[in-house]
């Protein structure tokens, strides 16, 4: 009798869990006609969202990238990521001389947002604070910020 009801919870839990994992998210028209239109090349797009906007994850040639768009399907900004030996001088210099330098360097992307602003972004952290410093390609610091977008 114990045994049939484990299995039966086990079943339960189960078939929830298959069902919550099941589920797809409903991406606004215009952000999948505006991202196809952007990247007509784009490969292994994978729509999430995270209430506040949608994200695709894609390749784009051989580069990983990753576009957000608001949750009226507006696109916000796309970040690619990026190695650091692939940083212009002058923004990884400026990136080196920064109050981060001796933070940890979590990660580098080339952000560019739906104002046409450019820039490569550092994601610093040290302990719980994380900062992202973001630099446009002749070295010049755009902004300091504990958030993602440029």
């Amino acid at each position: 009798m114990h045994k049939k009801l484990i299995l039966a919870a086990a079943a339960v839990l189960f078939a929830f869990g298959t069902t919550v994992m099941a589920q797809v998210v409903k991406v606004p028209d215009n952000a999948k006609e505006t991202f196809a239109k952007a990247y007509p090349k784009a490969k292994n797009v994978k729509w999430h969202n995270n209430v506040a906007n949608y994200d695709a994850d894609f390749k784009d040639g051989n580069d990983v990238c990753t576009a957000h768009f608001n949750v009226d399907g507006t696109w916000k900004f796309t970040e690619k990521h990026v190695n650091k030996s692939t940083i212009p001088a002058p923004a990884w210099d400026t990136y080196q001389k920064s109050k981060y330098r001796d933070w940890k360097l979590k990660t580098t992307r080339f952000i560019e947002n739906n104002d046409g602003q450019k820039a490569y972004r550092f994601e610093c952290k040290k302990g719980v604070e994380t900062m992202y410093l973001f630099i446009d390609k002749s070295g010049k610091v755009i902004k300091e910020n504990p958030s993602v977008g440029l």
